[in-house]
């Protein structure tokens, strides 16, 4: 069980890693550098319990439950049907033309 100083050491040691962790985990950067804070708080506070030798490891799964707790508390995306209207009628004859050569091809493929 690292002390105070060494928690401190061990954490920079690891930032780097585990800012691009969480960047990979979180798209959006602002995000990704918020949840950095709340990781190396939470570890800074809970350092003592992290074991020495397995230090990234341990400070990985914090990063990932803070990462998914954000994730969890982000509001969803949503569209509404008129948006999805508006889509099927500009793809109609897009859409239309890749059933026929869809179709072609099966035909194709049968003879």
């Amino acid at each position: 069980m690292p002390d105070a100083a060494a928690t401190r050491e061990l954490l920079a040691r690891h930032h780097r890693w585990l800012a691009h962790y969480l960047r990979s985990l979180l798209p959006d950067a602002g995000e990704a550098e918020s949840a950095w804070r709340e990781t190396a708080l939470r570890i800074s506070r809970r350092g003592h319990e992290g074991p020495a030798p397995a230090f990234g490891a341990w400070a990985e799964r914090i990063a990932g439950q803070v990462a998914n707790e954000r994730r969890k508390a982000a509001p969803r995306a949503s569209f509404s049907d008129d948006l999805f209207r508006q889509l099927a009628d500009a793809s109609g004859p897009a859409a239309e033309k890749v059933e026929a050569r869809a179709r072609a091809l099966a035909e194709c493929l049968l003879q």
